[in-house]
């Protein structure tokens, strides 16, 4: 077990160099902000629905940009992972292809389906197949820096979906960026490696949810977080972690949780923001005294800031330091994912039946 107050003995298990990206988020904000202003100044297209695809560490972008614009935009907007377009796809739909690697061979299938259906289009990628058919069908591509894994380079992912959004005249970010990179800055002071565990609430939550299955609970704006924790936990901590939803856990989950024999093998973390609905706020406290105090651990993590995208991110932002810290603690490198990479390979050797 490495000692996670070692910084030293911290970059050698970190080997690849997740947790530098990752202290680095609000200045990718920043740049990714540059980025799409930069490939967007000629763009303008207000669209009847929204399909934004992709997979994994570049499709949490989606369901971020989805739930922030769920109070604001006057379109529906789906987020897809899958290979084909809901039936509904055509010419008055805008469809944001997003592949960090541009290689997503799921991505790039619904990019050929929205070419087919005549969809305004406009793809997000670091390079790769999804750039050259880009620019092969004479469509927007707004090209992001390379050499991170996906769930490292997520603000160079998400800011150009919500600034595609703005430059429509759907709904206005730029204002709750710019909140976004000032409070996630002033958090980083205590999420950093450098910031002993006595005082950093990310390598607090680290060291008590070690050894459970963590579940992490959101609602609203904060679901998608609870699904970017959930992710996280699972590729850089390589552990098994749950996630759901209020209210709709307490019509199955709260059952689960009043009958299962070893509640103590599971942590709970409750994703809270000032301004939750009321009746949210009632169930979580009501959910906590009936059952989840069998859990080993119940933790809850209030947001900052002011405006619905920081209140997201910088919930975020401590999901991601933790569960770096907890591939530190298992003395694991955070970055690798060899069973992905196998099962990528093992498909490609698959020819379709």
């Amino acid at each position: 077990m490495v000692e996670i107050d070692d910084v030293v003995g911290m970059k050698k298990v970190d080997a690849s160099g997740l947790l530098p990206l990752t202290v680095r988020f609000p200045e990718q904000v920043e740049e990714a902000m540059g980025i799409a202003k930069r490939a967007l100044e000629n763009f303008s297209y207000q669209p009847e629905k929204i399909v934004i695809c992709g997979m994994g560490g570049s499709a949490i972008g989606g369901d971020i940009t989805a739930a922030w614009a769920f109070n604001k935009a006057r379109v529906p907007i789906v987020v897809l992972r899958d290979y084909f377009l809901p039936a509904f796809c055509d010419e008055n739909t805008l469809v944001i292809a997003a592949s960090y690697s541009g290689n997503t061979e799921e991505t790039l299938s619904a990019f050929d389906d929205a070419i087919y259906r005549k969809c305004k289009i406009v793809s997000i990628s670091s390079g790769g197949l999804l750039e050259k058919r880009a620019k092969e069908n004479g469509v927007l591509h707004i090209k992001i820096p390379s050499g991170m894994p996906p769930r490292g380079a997520t603000a160079y992912m998400l800011v150009p979906q919500l600034m595609i959004l703005e430059a429509g005249g759907i709904a206005a970010c730029e204002a709750e960026l710019k909140e976004t990179v000032e409070v996630c800055r002033v958090l980083r002071e205590n999420l950093k490696p450098e910031t002993p565990s006595g005082r950093n609430q990310a390598k607090i939550i680290a060291r008590k949810i070690l050894g459970t299955i963590p579940n992490i609970l959101g609602m609203g704006i904060s679901a998608p977080i609870a699904k970017r924790w959930r992710t996280q936990i699972n590729e850089n901590s390589k552990m098994i972690a749950r996630e759901d939803v209020f209210p709709e856990l307490n019509h199955n989950d709260t059952v689960g949780w009043s009958g299962d024999p070893q509640p103590e093998r599971f942590s709970v973390i409750i994703l809270r923001h000032h301004g939750e609905f009321g009746r949210n706020r009632m169930r979580i406290e009501i959910t906590k005294d009936l059952v989840l105090k069998r859990a080993r651990e119940i933790i809850e993590v209030w947001a900052s800031g002011k405006t619905d995208l920081t209140k997201m991110l910088s919930l975020m932002y401590i999901g991601d330091f933790v569960s770096i810290y907890i591939a530190m603690l298992r003395d694991i490198d955070p970055t690798p994912v060899p069973v992905i990479e196998n099962l990528k390979k093992l498909l490609a050797e698959k020819r379709e039946e």
